[in-house]
């Protein structure tokens, strides 16, 4: 089955999300991972495998981290997020990897 595999971690500091993308087909132009909690919000990847049509992007992916939940934050509320993605490419004889 095509989709996330989500590993998680909590240090008393940062929590820590490995989420594997596994069997990613070629016809499926979007994944999104199940729902995850980091101290009281919900949480989602978005992966654009082919790049995201909606905002003319072809030649690579598009990986983005969304709010979930049912409900919506109250208005004016911003929700700061420090968050970086550590990207593997494991298909190449030397893996490289990406902190974007």
């Amino acid at each position: 089955m095509a989709g996330f595999e989500i590993v998680y971690e909590e240090t008393s500091k940062t929590p820590h999300y490995d989420n594997r993308v596994v069997l990613i087909s070629k016809s499926e132009n979007r994944y999104e991972s199940e729902e995850f909690d980091v101290r009281g919000y919900k949480w989602k990847l978005v992966l654009f495998p082919t790049g995201n049509k909606k905002r003319n992007v072809t030649d690579h992916i598009s990986l983005y981290l969304e709010l979930g939940g049912q409900k919506p934050i109250a208005p004016k509320w911003i929700v700061t997020v420090d968050y970086k993605f550590f990207l593997l490419n494991r298909q190449k004889e030397k893996k490289t990897y990406l902190i974007v």
